[in-house]
């Protein structure tokens, strides 16, 4: 299986646990990129993304931190990976990359440690961490996925790639790694369906987590270009608006 199938698979798994178990968190994951921001947003950083980025984002331009639900959700809901990065809509990443170009041309330390040519892809946005892709196509590292973090630095290390990336999420996601919780944020058991309603249930992986500082604020609007998830308009996967 090539990597493009491997996305694709991947993202395939996942949908469809989050629609057994928390269609919160399903319906966070926002529909495929626009083309034309798509082109724009690799023109405006001077990239060229490479094709397990593209087809990622086809398949969703990332998981909103704005969810415009009935009953009301929380930060909580959306999706994230186990390594505790969100991923990026197209938008963010161009944002991210800015942001992370800065820290570059403030730091010493840090223009020897993030490239030009790097692009995140999923990002813990209160630290900084981020998955990354690296675009540089005359570097043997090219297409290949690393970590940032602004404490240590690049590192190219296994998950080599998105698809094997997305791949372990939906792994973990089926081995019974992730928890349930409400829309209070409570735990919900699963052996017992009838303490909460079906479609209030979502994943976390971990203790819950405080709000998503918002990575795209200086664009007007929730959620920048869309960013109000990708599974119609009701918070009900399947049903349309």
């Amino acid at each position: 299986m090539n990597e493009l199938e491997q996305i694709n698979v991947a993202w395939d798994r996942i949908e469809a646990w989050l629609g057994r178990h928390a269609p919160r968190t399903l319906y966070s994951l926002d529909d495929p990129v626009d083309e034309g921001v798509l082109r724009e947003a690799q023109r405006m950083l001077g990239l060229r993304f490479t094709p397990a980025i593209v087809a990622s984002l086809r398949r969703h331009d990332g998981a909103s931190a704005f969810l415009p639900m009935e009953p009301p959700t929380s930060d909580e809901a959306v999706f994230f990976l186990p390594t505790g990065c969100r991923p990026l809509s197209v938008v963010e990443m161009m944002i991210g990359t800015y942001k992370l170009r800065s820290l570059e041309a403030e730091d010493g330390e840090g223009a020897a440690m993030w490239e030009h040519g790097f692009a995140p892809i999923a990002m813990d946005t209160t630290t900084n961490h981020c998955h990354f892709i690296d675009c540089r196509s005359t570097y043997e590292t090219h297409g290949r996925l690393g970590t940032f973090t602004p404490e240590s630095g690049v590192e190219f290390t296994e998950p080599g790639s998105i698809g094997a990336l997305f791949l372990a999420a939906a792994e973990a996601l089926e081995a019974g790694k992730g928890r349930l919780i409400d829309r209070h944020g409570r735990e919900v058991d699963e052996e017992d369906p009838g303490t909460v309603s079906f479609r209030e249930r979502a994943l976390i992986w971990g203790e819950p987590r405080p709000p998503i500082p918002d990575v795209i604020e200086e664009l007007d609007g929730p959620g920048g270009y869309g960013g109000t998830g990708g599974y119609g308009g009701t918070g009900v996967p399947g049903e349309a608006a």
